[in-house]
């Protein structure tokens, strides 16, 4: 099997109506048998918005998502509480209509840590850096509210050993600062 994994997609700005075969022009990802993203967005058509620097689309971004025949995204990032709890738990609704798979947030923190299973042997899980002057306003789920899985060693130690034996995971963590290419410290430590 073939997976690919991409970094960020945001389906907004100069990407707002262009056909969805011209927005990624790539043979290897147009070959993987598996496609997963970053989806650095919520997809909402709420009103509210969260009171930052925001990115978010609304409902056609699930079709995007569709014709670009993307299986699962990862939700653990930044931008995922730009439409505030609402938008959060909208997202999850419209990828789980759409039939594709999501993993790193949810309505709660069970939620946002449940694997993404690729197939019966492997699964993914997403995980959102947070409290560093980089990734800051990330909204962490608690046990009655929205938001990311955080990323915290015991927390994927905690997950990986709770997968059935023999089954592997991938780990999809979003953190790291823009345009520096080299990571922080801590993040070469995990």
């Amino acid at each position: 099997m073939k997976i690919i994994l991409t970094g960020d997609l945001f389906l907004g700005g100069d990407l707002l109506n262009k056909p969805s075969a011209s927005i990624i022009n790539s043979d290897t990802f147009k070959c993987a048998d598996k496609r997963i993203v970053n989806l650095e967005q919520p997809i909402s058509e709420s009103e509210h918005v969260a009171d930052k620097c925001t990115l978010y689309t609304g409902a056609f971004a699930t079709e995007q998502l569709k014709h670009l025949e993307i299986s699962a995204v990862n939700l653990a990032h930044n931008h995922i509480q730009d439409k505030t709890d609402e938008g959060i738990l909208e997202t999850v609704e419209r990828l789980d209509n759409a039939g594709i798979g999501h993993f790193g947030a949810g309505q709660n923190i069970l939620t946002a840590r449940e694997p993404h299973w690729i197939d019966s042997t492997t699964c993914i899980l997403g995980y959102c850096e947070f409290g560093r002057p980089y990734l800051k306003q990330i909204q962490v789920a608690g046990e009655d509210s929205p938001g990311v899985n955080p990323l915290r060693y015991e927390s994927i130690m905690q997950d990986l050993n709770r997968l059935p034996p023999g089954k592997k995971a991938i780990l999809y963590f979003h953190w790291g600062r823009e345009h520096v290419w080299f990571p922080p410290h801590h993040d070469i430590q995990l």
